[in-house]
């Protein structure tokens, strides 16, 4: 099997390529600087963002994992364009390299994530919810899907939460804070973190090339529906630390601008589909998730 990818090399992808090399998959990884990556059993091949370069081969599947980092630095009018084009520009190009090849590939999966959803207090969101999200956040979800949805296969969208991993994201940003004895909520506290462990959302996207031929969009989280609250409680007492008061939500707009809104404004999601689909996840307790962290 011949799998191409774009993204690779991020936070999720630098874990799913060598868990597909290690089942015998060959991968085609579309990047940037192929001159500065050599990994056994993957195809390097230099792209823009927008425009597949020439395949020597044909893939059976797509994974499309590229994005600029949400939290990688201020949303500047400049830099929010950055984030929705590399998003989109992506799709586009796996979009219409699928549609241009009627025969191949015969699975797309595309990444998107759980801001496509508004954050009501109390709410779950499921997959067959209303949502009528507001904000930057919902739109370049909302777009991000609607492209990977032109393609003449239908994709396996994964809404992604909060992934774990020490390696990135939200875990090695929260630590040094937690670890000092310092660490708390967020805002009300009461907002979502459907957080998901980096290996099980590895293994649920090898599920899906694999072993399941659904398609349509999955949250990719637990399904715990954890608050931020709750996340940051666990966190405290799984490194024997207090837990303070909640920072204030304008504290927190302040500092980050309008970057806040992927702490403040998160929906509360339920992971049952993904099981309901027959994919079991090996974390399914934040604690158990955390432990196997932090060892």
């Amino acid at each position: 099997m011949r799998v191409l990818i774009t993204g690779g090399t991020g936070l999720i992808g630098s874990k799913l390529v060598p868990f597909l090399v290690d089942k015998s998959i060959e991968v085609i990884l579309l990047t940037r600087n192929p001159k500065k990556i050599n990994k056994k059993g993957v195809k390097y091949l230099q792209w823009d963002g927008s425009n597949f370069p020439d395949l020597p081969e044909k893939p059976d599947a797509i994974i499309n994992l590229a994005g600029a980092g949400i939290m990688e630095k201020r949303w500047t009018k400049a830099y929010k364009k950055e984030l929705q084009e590399s998003r989109i520009n992506s799709t586009s190009a796996c979009v219409r390299y699928i549609n241009a090849n009627s025969d191949y590939p015969i699975r797309f999966i595309s990444a998107s994530a759980i801001g496509i959803y508004s954050s009501e207090p109390k709410k779950v969101f499921s997959e067959n919810s209303i949502y009528t999200g507001v904000g930057f956040l919902h739109e370049t979800s909302s777009l991000w899907e609607l492209e990977a949805n032109k393609s003449t296969i239908e994709p396996v969208i994964l809404r992604i939460g909060i992934v774990l991993s020490t390696e990135g994201g939200a875990l090695p940003a929260l630590l040094p804070l937690f670890k000092a004895g310092f660490g708390s909520p967020i805002g009300s506290g009461e907002q979502g973190f459907p957080w998901i462990h980096i290996e099980d959302l590895t293994a649920l996207i090898g599920f899906f090339l694999l072993k399941n031929r659904d398609s349509g969009s999955f949250n990719a989280c637990a399904n715990d529906q954890c608050t931020n609250r709750v996340f940051s409680s666990v966190l405290a007492s799984t490194l024997n630390k207090p837990l303070w008061p909640a920072v204030p939500s304008f504290l927190i707009k302040v500092i980050l601008g309008e970057r806040s809104a992927s702490l403040l404004d998160v929906p509360i999601c339920s992971g049952k589909k993904i099981t309901d689909v027959g994919f079991r996840l090996k974390f399914t307790l934040l604690q158990e998730a955390l432990k196997d962290l932090l060892k």
